[in-house]
């Protein structure tokens, strides 16, 4: 076939296929016009997704006849100096939007300057243009778009179903809404009103609109991010690790301005809360980043939505470090709905009846070894004592048996931490039994808390293994015995070839025959711990991050890994000071409110709510 011309129709078409690709494409375009013509109020009308009809509504300050004329024709635009072209300061700034829309759908545009007595209205039928005629229209601009896609029906072909489209229109506005709160937003969808953002006044603008698009636990549930780094500004809001999503759509970014979804900005965040989240979890976050428009190319993706920084590197490090340095911070505060659903869970209309007959049954199954330990809880025995005998006789054996443990100097000893007055004014209160030899249960001034003292331990070794490697490395010990670990085949090897990495985490391996590798020493942090069950993960991760260099980039893995092992495992019996000290060294350590895996370290309850449980009034 010899080389020809393509007709206008074919280029306006083929052009706008790289910008309009779905309703909520056309919607982005249009309102980003709106935003740029400083409007206080947009509306969004649609029907059938956006394909039958978009229409977008400003209040902005409209246009004259001859800039509507020229608005509707490609590269035609009054948002960019040609002699300074780094600095752009607008959302649009090609001019191929309109000329886009029209080329795909019947466009309609209707336009009033402010201070004139009437407007303009101009139409293009799928790239053919009208004349521009007077209308009676109010200050501002009003862009009607008509049977998207009717002359293009490949296009309609890849499109979703109708409940799909909308949700990536609700998207969209979600998006642009967080990136100008101080504009009011709705959508109306099918005659029926499904968004309704109203302008945000006040101080903090972003986080109230933040809080009606993500949900009102954001506000509670993240923390504030505010600094600047030479021509940085990094302002917004990040979640608790412990309050995350299966999918990255609740992160909102936005530069100079702009929304964006940035692979180096989602990789970058997702690098900050790495050791903080469950893998497959991502957090909720929304950032405003502020830099010199001349230092950002914002023209180097068709739609606009990636923008490309001419210091990226810095960039990662300044909004990696800031994210890090928020969600770490030693802070006891967990995600609330936790504690939410654990008041849900409690059923105090259950059968009192069912529960003594399973206690009993418990009792008949597990038989009497006398009363608990000191500081264990052990509530199984204490209800069919006072079934089995007249109340009065069974309280005062209670009593009794109370009065003796007191006068033992062993339990005096004991429960001497929970007689400072002090001790309950701890962030974590003051530890006052173990449920389940695990869980910790201690009282607050203004509650209690359930922590999970695995999880916990696990996270203080973590940070405590981590701050040891960088900055004197890892404290060894030597083995008064060397442990011989058999491995699968090749696995030995592998642990061998990066002994020197090992080392430095402080875990000194050697080679011991083809199947087996002999250690010598390991951190002094780590107790009690299963030697060969950890080289063997060790073994395993090696295999998952590659050489002995990948080891070194994922060496906070590997030191999850031995935090894991090191750290008091599920089963263990606690004492009293034992327990104390753990929530004490809570509270000195970064991320506490998640273990390495993400999941939650402990839950906090309201003595308030505690309170409501049985009916009784709080004081006010």
């Amino acid at each position: 076939m010899p080389i020809r011309k393509l007709s206008k129709s074919a280029i306006d078409r083929i052009a706008a296929g790289e910008i309009i690709d779905r309703p909520s494409s056309v919607i982005k375009e249009l309102v980003e016009n709106s935003i740029d013509s400083s409007s206080t109020q947009i509306k969004i009308i649609t029907e059938s997704s956006g394909k039958k009809l978009i229409k977008v509504i400003d209040n902005g300050h409209g246009m004259l006849k001859d800039d509507l004329l020229l608005s509707v024709k490609r590269h035609c635009t009054s948002k960019l100096d040609e002699n300074d072209l780094e600095n752009i300061t607008t959302l649009g700034f090609r001019g191929e939007a309109l000329p886009s829309i029209g080329a795909v759908s019947k466009l309609t545009v209707e336009t009033r300057y402010e201070g004139e007595d009437h407007g303009w209205k101009i139409e293009v039928a799928n790239g053919r243009e009208g004349q521009v005629r007077p209308t009676a229209t109010p200050v501002g601009t009003i862009v009607t778009v008509q049977d998207l896609f009717s002359e293009v029906p490949a296009r309609l072909k890849f499109l979703k179903t109708d409940k799909a489209e909308n949700i990536l229109v609700h998207d969209t506005v979600k998006r642009l809404a967080l990136a100008t709160p101080k504009i009011h937003y709705t959508v109306k969808s099918n005659n029926k009103i499904t968004l309704d953002l109203h302008a945000e006044v006040g101080d903090t603008p972003l986080l109230h609109r933040a809080s009606k698009i993500i949900g009102d636990n954001f506000i509670e549930n993240s923390v504030a991010i505010n600094i600047s780094q030479s021509d940085i500004t990094l302002i917004g809001y990040a979640s608790l690790p412990t309050q995350n999503r299966a999918q990255p759509q609740n992160i909102y970014c936005t530069v100079n301005g702009r929304p964006v979804r940035d692979k180096m900005l989602l990789a970058t965040i997702r690098y900050a809360y790495r050791d903080v989240i469950m893998a497959g979890r991502y957090p909720i976050v929304v950032l405003e980043i502020s830099v010199d428009p001349r230092l950002i190319d914002v023209n180097t993706h068709p739609t606009k939505a990636e923008v490309r920084f001419h210091n990226a590197k810095t960039v990662r490090k300044f909004i990696a470090n800031a994210l890090t340095n928020a969600v770490g911070k030693p802070t006891i505060k967990t995600y609330s709905t936790i504690s939410t659903n654990l008041l849900k869970a409690f059923r105090p209309q259950v059968d009192i009846q069912t529960t003594i007959s399973s206690l009993e049954q418990t009792e008949q199954t597990h038989g009497s070894d006398g009363m608990p330990e000191a500081g264990q809880l052990h509530i199984d025995r204490q209800i069919p004592i006072a079934l089995s005998e007249p109340i009065d006789q069974a309280l005062q054996t209670e009593i009794s048996h109370t009065s003796n443990q007191q006068n033992d100097p062993h339990y005096q000893e004991l429960y001497k931490i929970e007689n400072e007055p002090n001790e309950q004014q701890k962030l974590l209160g003051v530890a006052k039994a173990q449920l389940h030899d695990n869980f910790i249960i201690s009282q607050t001034i203004n509650g209690m808390i359930i922590v999970d003292s695995h999880a916990a331990h696990e996270r203080i070794i973590y940070e405590k293994l981590k701050a040891q490697l960088y900055e004197n490395g890892i404290a060894r010990q030597i083995l008064l015995i060397p442990e011989v670990v058999d491995l699968a085949s090749g696995h030995a090897a592998l642990i061998c070839e990066n002994a020197a990495t090992l080392k430095d985490l402080g875990l000194v391996v050697e080679e011991f025959g083809p199947t087996a590798v002999l250690v010598r020493e390991v951190p002094n942090i780590l107790c009690n711990f299963d030697v060969a069950n950890m080289i063997q993960d060790l073994a395993e991760d090696i295999i998952e991050y590659g050489d002995s260099s990948r080891v070194s980039q994922k060496i906070d893995a590997i030191l999850s890994v031995m935090a894991c092992h090191g750290s008091v495992r599920t089963g263990r019996k606690l004492h009293l000071k034992e327990m104390n000290a753990l929530l004490r060294s809570m509270e000195s350590v970064q991320n506490t409110g998640q273990c390495n895996h993400g999941r939650p370290t402990f839950i906090s309850l309201n003595l308030n709510d505690i309170k409501s449980l049985f009916k009784r009034k709080n004081k006010t």
